[in-house]
């Protein structure tokens, strides 16, 4: 009971603190740079009625005069990805830039798809106008019988392409060898 008492005490007079304080030292301790901060955002992008993409944060900022919003950390939903089916991109960190909702994430980036293949590297770029996601880091490509690496990176979620841009490398499984040759 004494503990109960202590803690409703010592939350008033934190709150009575508060209240004496005024609004431009309050609005001071703010970063000067962040307009809006949110918590739990999740934004959907639509076309046509139909969900092209989705994105979650836990922390949103916004700065307005360079329409960016800072997410940390970030994840990206892509609906009807071509052959790809539904992605899902997880980082770190990532922007968000307002004007043309393009994406750029950083910091463990993994992307995973419906069918088990998966793409991790350090960062990824995502343009809404072509729906490409690419990169120029070095990255790793995990699919059923298939391990891909290499460094730069376009995928074309419109025209279900992969294009790496060098250091090439490939592991194909007995599998899909056999069934590329002809043989089962």
């Amino acid at each position: 009971m004494a503990i109960l008492v202590a803690v409703v005490l010592l939350s008033l007079a934190v709150w009575r603190h508060i209240q004496q304080l005024p609004v431009r030292e309050i609005l001071e301790a703010l970063p000067q740079d962040i307009d809006l901060a949110l918590d739990h955002l999740h934004y959907t992008e639509t076309q046509d009625g139909k969900k092209r993409w989705t994105l979650s944060s836990d922390r949103a900022e916004y700065l307005r005069g360079s329409h960016l919003v800072r997410l940390t950390p970030v994840q990206l939903t892509f609906y009807e990805a071509g052959s790809f089916g539904d992605l899902t991109l997880t980082a770190d960190h990532g922007e968000l830039r307002e004007d043309t909702r393009q994406v750029d994430v950083r910091g463990n980036v993994s992307v995973t798809a419906t069918g088990g293949e998966r793409l991790t590297t350090e960062s990824l770029r995502y343009n809404e106008e072509r729906r490409e996601l690419t990169t120029t880091a070095a990255f790793h490509y995990q699919a059923p019988q298939i391990e891909l690496t290499g460094v730069g990176l376009m995928i074309s979620l419109e025209e279900d392409t992969l294009v790496v841009k060098e250091n090439v490398r490939m592991l194909l499984q007995p599998t899909q060898i056999k069934e590329i040759a002809g043989e089962n």
